[in-house]
């Protein structure tokens, strides 16, 4: 089985092990011809010259009749992005010959060659030449080696030639003609992930690898785009959407190993699922995903199997499939894959297994198919479905499984694929964010609001603590005296309206930008940021002032209590 991981239906999450990445593809060397003489007995130094010269013309002019004169490279495996070669048998007395490959500025590439000798005294000279024809690295070939290889780091992206060139078999003489065929191979290494700059986000995807879903060739480079404080996402690396194709009776029979241990078709209901949880996910990161008919022609194929009761779910990582796409499924012997609801087990299931296929791991060093996921990880106070469902563990004071991805996990999305500022499935969202409540909410969730919110309480009569601060959690409908912090703000979002119900409820206001605040019935307190020489009051509107620019303008209503806190100190959760 060829699972990243997988997910338990007891408390503590259970995953599989990561694929091995398949091995580097190997240049096998052109078999060397028999030994051939430079020029006939009795030809002159000018004839052999001439010869040699008309050699290199024919091949040349054949090399640039068509497109096989370049290089095309083309996906491989994990190890490498893209590989591409070309083999090609020469006329006798051939001194030089080049082939061309377009190359990525930044990608780490590797040039193997090799080559028929026609002679045990000669070597080779290879040169990589850029677009105006300018050497830019030279290796020189042992004596009498069959092969040679460099590596480069283009500053540029371009056309690049490789050129060989025949050296001088001895001393005594100029002749170079020493090989009758030739195969220049060219690799480009996969493009691993940076860190993000957040330990914590670093915690939710596969740092260092090609764990991530992107067109072949594309470089993890970071683009200008904040998703948060210290983070950037990448930048764009998908021109196509993400094909998706669900399993077929015909495809289940190519399947092996553990994944064809009872495998079947989804159902309708596990379909329709499907199709919305990506709806949702395409609503938070700029990824697009299009089904198709054919699971052949898919990059995540969706499927159900019998798990043995160790899993509900399992799914493999971008990149880390073998030779086949990414498999994500569901577990057939577990009831709670019959239903997707807000709040059922199911659900999180799915979502926390698409999450996988994107590029999530695991935070904890945990994996139901043994070992552990590699680190960092989130710290042990972290390490939770507050903040991530891709955790194993529930969230402490909730009895509720995520209906939404958590913070980090968006985070960590975000930087692999950029944010959806303007989502425009607002159903999609909508489907999975609560934000309309009442004293039966029991649920969890993080909300992704990039264009503005509201919190809307006013129908409860419990206490509950509205934040307003991307990245802190609310505490709504709560049972008790302490905070559950059930409803989160995702990182790059925002809340500008908070409407408080008939208890006594607490709003924390976000540092800048402008909100409305209403407590509602009940002994309600606003917590303003910042100290209270910051503030004046006009009315109802208290207004925000740093460094002598208003930053914030909140109107307040229904508020018994004004107080001010310290945003550098104040924790995301509340006791």
């Amino acid at each position: 089985m060829t699972s990243v991981s997988s997910l338990s239906t007891s408390s503590l999450l259970l995953g599989g092990a990561q694929a091995k990445p398949s091995a580097a593809p190997v240049l096998t060397p052109v078999a060397a011809p028999k030994p051939a003489t430079f020029a006939s007995a009795g030809s002159t130094q000018a004839q052999a010259q001439a010869q040699a010269q008309a050699a290199v013309l024919a091949l040349e002019t054949r090399a640039a009749s068509g497109s096989a004169a370049s290089i095309v490279l083309q996906k491989s495996g994990a190890t490498y992005e893209a590989t591409g070669s070309k083999t090609v048998s020469v006329g006798a007395n051939v001194t030089s010959a080049s082939e061309s490959a377009e190359l990525r500025a930044g990608a780490s590439y590797t040039f193997s060659t090799s080559f028929g000798l026609s002679s045990t005294r000669g070597r080779m000279k290879v040169e990589l030449l850029d677009s105006a024809g300018k050497v830019v690295q030279t290796v020189m070939g042992g004596v009498g080696k069959t092969s040679a290889a460099m590596t480069f780091k283009p500053a540029a992206n371009g056309v690049f030639s490789i050129r060989l060139t025949g050296q001088p078999i001895d001393k005594t003489t100029t002749a170079t003609a020493i090989y009758q065929s030739y195969s220049v191979g060219v690799a480009q290494a996969a493009s691993k992930l940076p860190t993000s700059g957040d330990k914590n986000v670093d915690a939710l995807v596969f740092g260092g690898t090609n764990s991530w879903i992107h067109d072949t060739g594309a470089l993890a480079t970071l683009s200008t785009n904040v998703v948060k404080d210290g983070v950037k996402s990448l930048n764009p690396a998908l021109s196509r959407k993400v094909k998706l194709a669900f399993m077929t009776n015909d495809s289940i029979k190519g399947l092996t190993g553990e994944d064809a241990r009872g495998a079947t078709v989804m159902t309708d209901t596990q379909k329709t699922a499907v199709t919305d949880a990506l709806a949702y996910y395409s609503s938070v990161i700029n990824l697009q995903f299009e089904a198709v008919s054919d699971p052949a022609q898919a990059d995540i194929v969706f499927g159900q199997n019998n798990q043995g009761g160790t899993s509900a779910g399992y799914a493999n990582a971008p990149n880390q499939s073998g030779g086949h796409a990414e498999y994500l499924f569901l577990a057939s012997d577990q009831s709670s894959n019959g239903v997707f609801t807000n709040g059922s087990y199911g659900l999180t299931t799915l979502l926390h297994e698409v999450g996988h296929t994107l590029g999530l791991k695991h935070p904890g060093n945990y994996n139901a198919g043994g070992g552990g996921a590699p680190g960092p990880y989130l710290p042990k106070a972290m390490d939770n479905r507050r903040f991530s469902l891709m955790s194993y563990y529930g969230a402490p004071g909730v009895n509720a499984n995520p209906q939404t991805l958590m913070s980090y996990d968006i985070a960590a999305l975000q930087f692999l694929y950029g944010g959806k500022t303007n989502p425009t499935d607002t159903a999609a969202l909508a489907e999975h964010q609560t934000t309309s409540f009442d004293d039966t909410w029991t649920g969890l969730e993080t909300l992704w609001t990039p264009k503005g919110g509201e919190l809307d309480a006013s129908k409860t009569t419990k206490n509950n603590i509205l934040d307003l601060r991307a990245g802190a959690f609310s505490s709504i409908a709560m049972a008790g005296s302490a905070a559950n912090n059930n409803v989160g703000l995702a990182f790059g979002a925002k809340l500008t309206s908070a409407k408080g119900g008939s208890g006594a409820d607490k709003v924390y206001t976000a540092a800048t930008g402008d909100a409305v605040a209403n407590g509602g019935a009940g002994a309600d307190t606003l917590y303003l940021v910042g100290k209270a020489s910051e503030w004046t009051k006009k009315g109802d509107v208290y207004s925000h002032k740093v460094a002598g620019k208003i930053v914030a303008n909140v109107t307040a209503l229904n508020f018994e209590t004004v107080a001010y806190y310290d945003a550098a100190k104040a924790p995301v959760t509340h006791a």
